[in-house]
């Protein structure tokens, strides 16, 4: 997983310098689920098999975390039918800095 993490926020950040903001946002939200699936397998030594079942963990077991990913979810599913602004797509990338903190996981993979 973590290995998925670090090529997700890798392809993040060069989407982001291109100014392919969809991408970007794309990648970053994949880095933060990634992230919230590593919380979940070192509490709990389970892995989410959808959106809903890591949300129904998360909203249970890591509120705090189940918060962000709520409101970076919504920012997400913009991309289905909008283009994202570099400022929306920031919310992603320090979202994911700011849970890769807490879990103790370098962001420079």
């Amino acid at each position: 997983m973590l290995a998925n993490f670090g090529e997700y926020r890798q392809t993040g950040n060069e989407s982001l310098k291109s100014k392919k903001y969809n991408s970007a946002a794309n990648e970053f939200f994949k880095a933060f689920i990634t992230l919230c699936d590593i919380a979940i397998y070192r509490k709990l030594k389970l892995l989410p098999d959808s959106h809903e079942d890591r949300f129904r963990i998360l909203r249970t077991n890591f509120p705090e975390i189940y918060r962000a990913d709520v409101s970076l979810f919504d920012v997400y599913r913009r991309t289905y039918k909008l283009r994202l602004s570099r400022e929306e797509v920031k919310l992603l990338q320090d979202g994911v800095a700011e849970l890769a903190k807490k879990l103790g996981i370098k962001e420079d993979l």
